[in-house]
């Protein structure tokens, strides 16, 4: 038989051929092949057959390599002259695109450090936090019981946070400092979570009972110096704490921060009492560091029997991941601020409508510019050009300019960076960022926004006939179309949504603002007393009262923002057993006056109420008690009070921010004073602020006179004092985030929106300005004109507004749904909504058309 070449080799051939050049190419490798055969065997000739396949297919390689440089080299050249000769063009293009991808990487950044919280710890992954019901709080001896009846724990760690409410006072060589997040916690800490020591043993730090642990930032505060080991920190006068190691500051991205540590020993020094064998003391957060073997849901069920084992009523208990917490976690007792997923997962969304935007606008301006460049597809197609080709040539161009976008959107990130700290409160850098995250999503970015804003202007001038092209017949019904039409159509839901739910909210904060409270806030400073002065608040309320600026001034634990107390209780008429939780609140006699709170039964504190036992309540609770409130006998389950009386109800205050409705509470007439608490005696301070009333006329006196008080009695916090009413706008923090990310949000859709619809403006202008100079010669006028171009714009728009105000109002109600005092949906938001989009779509789109039907019809009719 006659030998035949390998067949790999020659169906790789056939793979090979550029120019469609088969039958030359066998013809001359088959003659050489057998001329092979005949002189040096058939096994040379396919040996020689596959060696010049191989060399085929390298020069191949490189042929296609350089001709692809070529003519990715003619492509930029193109793209550049194409920007060069429509500036206009070229201008909205780049803009709307580095803003969309500047938007983009910012918000990258941010969510890539919400996401990466807790993830410097070693163990991590196998870290979790029990917790009951909606608060975080343990008691400490299951810790114990844990680690001895239930396999699988590795190591234990118990924190309780001794300065939730204030700071403490530490003195060292005659100097005074403050510590606020300092915490007690036993000596496995180190084991579960992964500290960076820098000077100690973390085997020993904690095993005196008189240690403390420095975190590096606070030892160079106190001391100076990054190593203060043997220094002594003095509390109290009777507590001497020795500085036995020092550890790196833990990074922003952990769900809590520590100044100093010290253990848990000294429980009954801070609290006049151990609270490490009882069971109903649920005062610390547990970690548990599991084996990689264990189970989560078996430690759990066991857990849950331990304690419930010491309660009267049962307690379902969870198992919160370590890397859950920061996103997932907002229970009562959080350690700080946590973030939601849903804030998340809105900012993810927010990136991806903008990003999508940018590329509404790419599609729609550059299927508008590819009618200018019919011609241009027209005398490619004549020279050979095939229609993937030139669809290839608009993807590459499209390509070029989003990449050129992205190195100005990198520039713009950093030059708005600072903004984007202030709107989201989080402390941003780019040198933090994941580049190795970051890099690959900008590049993925890129390449996506420029293939898809491309293909569709590709597709359309891939599909122009030369002959038409090059006759000046092609139909160019600019600014027409249903995809075009549609993709206008989704700009105008997009500005509708964020500009409905701007209005919205902005109104809501509004409301929040100008909502009566049932409480007097104008004028009124508070200061916040640090432990040590707490027992000297009568005597800071006195010094304030001596200035002539200040009116009225009580002591209280009154703060919005702070959590009071809810307390069982129980009375006259009521059983024991059916006892409920009334939230108290701790004040002197002048609190009522001071606060201007209306009292609608009985009477209003007085010096001659005795403290400890006299309650006022509010008509929420005065509802539940009945009708004969006042001379009610009250006990609350607290060793702070005594049986007592009701002598007055006062109107609702809202005492709680506007999230939450007005509840059941009392108002405890207290003051500083002794209390016995397990055979022991003790000094009660009853009060953490002082709150007082300036005079019309003498604001700025009353606030140095606080300033020259607070310096008198603790220089080492002169500056705790600021006004009442700013505290309940710090309730809003997370609304007030949210009202300003919606306002730059809406400032960048309505920016997008408008630059898309301008250049398309102009684009359907220079189409049609010969029809508009011959409709001027025959007497229209120039609102007729502008009608003509703007009419399936209004119908698009009608049907924006159609799809659009449902989406927003149901986005709205679900976040009004949050706060027990909201706006209601009312038309007039929505008419202004409508009325602004449709203001946005004339602003843009009239100027060009004006100026095109004002213009002398001669100049459009020259050529004619």
């Amino acid at each position: 038989m006659k030998p035949c070449p390998p067949r790999l080799a020659r169906w790789l051939l056939t793979r090979l051929s550029l120019y469609d050049a088969n039958h030359s190419i066998f013809s001359d490798f088959e003659e050489t092949f057998l001329s092979l055969v005949e002189k040096k065997g058939p096994f040379r000739a396919r040996l020689w057959y596959s060696t010049q396949t191989l060399q085929s297919i390298l020069s191949y390689v490189r042929l296609v390599f350089a001709s692809g440089l070529d003519l990715l080299a003619n492509y930029i050249k193109v793209a550049f002259r194409s920007l060069r000769r429509h500036k206009i063009y070229s201008a909205i293009n780049i803009t709307g695109l580095t803003i969309g991808l500047a938007a983009v990487l910012l918000i990258v950044l941010f969510l890539s450090r919400e996401l990466s919280f807790d993830r410097h710890h070693k163990n991590a992954e196998r870290i979790y936090r029990i917790v009951s019901g909606d608060f975080v709080g343990m008691p400490y001896i299951l810790g114990d019981r844990l680690r001895e009846q239930v396999p699988g724990i590795e190591h234990i760690a118990r924190l309780k946070h001794l300065s939730d409410e204030s700071s403490f006072l530490l003195e060292s060589h005659g100097r005074k400092y403050l510590i606020s997040d300092l915490y007690m916690t036993d000596a496995s800490v180190f084991k579960v979570f992964s500290f960076r020591f820098l000077y100690g043993d973390p085997t020993t730090a904690l095993r005196d009972p008189n240690s403390i642990v420095l975190s590096q930032s606070t030892a160079l505060r106190f001391f100076g110096r990054e190593d203060p080991i043997g220094e002594v920190l003095n509390h109290d006068r009777d507590l001497a704490l020795q500085v036995t190691a020092v550890v790196a500051d833990f990074p922003s991205t952990s769900h809590f921060h520590f100044k100093a540590l010290v253990p848990t020993v000294l429980s009954t020094r801070f609290h006049g009492s151990s609270d490490l064998t009882s069971w109903t003391s649920f005062n610390y957060l547990t970690y548990l560091l599991l084996s990689p073997q264990a189970s989560a849901t078996g430690v759990l069920d066991k857990a849950t029997t331990l304690i419930n084992a010491h309660q009267k009523k049962p307690r379902a208990l969870r198992l919160q991941p370590l890397l859950d917490i920061h996103l997932h976690s907002h229970l009562r007792g959080e350690l700080e601020e946590n973030s939601d997923i849903s804030t998340m997962r809105i900012y993810a969304a927010v990136g991806a409508i903008i990003l999508f935007l940018a590329c509404i606008n790419f599609m729609n301006l550059g299927s508008a510019h590819s009618l200018n460049r019919s011609r241009e597809v027209g005398i490619r197609k004549v020279l050979g050009a095939k229609r993937n080709q030139i669809a290839r040539q608009f993807i590459s161009e499209s390509v070029f300019i989003v990449f050129l976008s992205a190195l100005l959107a990198v520039l713009l990130a950093q030059i708005v960076l600072p903004l984007f700290r202030q709107l989201t409160y989080k402390d941003l850098a780019w040198a933090d960022a994941p580049w190795g995250l970051l890099i690959p999503v900008l590049f993925i970015a890129i390449i996506f926004t420029g293939v898809a804003a491309g293909s569709y202007p590709g597709f359309i001038a891939s599909s122009y006939q030369p002959v038409h092209t090059l006759q000046g017949r092609q139909k160019t019904g600019a600014g027409r179309g249903p995809f075009r039409n549609l993709l206008v159509t989704l700009q105008f839901i997009i500005s509708i949504f964020f500009i409905g739910c701007t209005l919205f909210v902005l109104n809501q904060m509004h409301f929040l603002r100008s909502q009566k409270l049932g409480l007097d806030q104008e004028r009124i400073i508070t200061i916040k007393l640090p432990d040590e002065a707490m027992r000297e608040s009568a005597s800071v309320k006195a010094e304030l009262l001596k200035h002539p600026a200040v009116l009225k001034a009580t002591c209280s634990s009154f703060l919005p923002s702070v959590p009071q107390n809810r307390i069982s209780s129980t009375w006259e008429g009521r059983m024991e057993e059916e006892s409920v939780s009334l939230w108290r609140i701790n004040v002197d006699e002048d609190f009522i006056d001071t606060f201007g709170i209306e009292v609608v039964e009985g009477e209003a504190f007085k010096a001659k109420h005795t403290p400890g036992s006299t309650y006022i309540v509010n008509q929420a609770a005065a509802e539940l008690i009945g009708n004969r409130t006042v001379g009610t006998m009250l006990t609350m389950a607290s060793g702070l009070c005594r049986p007592g009386k009701i002598i007055g109800v006062v109107k609702d205050f809202n005492f709680r921010s506007l999230h939450n409705a007005i509840e059941p509470m009392v108002l405890f007439l207290d003051q500083n004073r002794m209390l016995e608490f397990r055979g022991r005696q003790y000094n009660h301070a009853a009060f953490r602020y002082i709150s007082v009333k300036a005079a019309g006329g003498g604001l700025k006196e009353a606030v140095q006179h606080v300033e020259d008080v607070c310096r008198a009695f603790f220089p080492y916090a002169a500056n705790n004092w600021f006004f009442f009413d700013e505290e309940f706008g710090r309730m809003y923090r997370r609304e007030q985030r949210t009202a300003g990310l919606m306002v730059v949000l809406s400032v960048i859709a309505v920016a997008l929106a408008g630059m898309g619809l301008l250049g398309l403006s102009i684009f359907a202008v220079e189409k049609r300005r010969k029809e508009i100079g011959i409709r001027r010669i025959l007497g229209a006028s120039v609102p007729s004109v502008l009608l003509l171009f703007f009419r399936d714009f209004l119908y698009i728009h009608a049907l924006a507004v159609l799809i659009g105000f449902p989406i927003v109002y149901v986005v709205v109600n679900r976040w009004l749904n949050n706060f027990a005092y909201r706006i209601a949906a009312k038309p007039w938001v929505f008419a202004v909504t409508a009325v602004l989009t449709a203001a946005l779509f004339f602003a843009t789109g009239s100027s060009s058309v004006v100026k095109a039907a004002a213009s002398n019809p001669v100049e459009s009719l020259r050529q004619e």
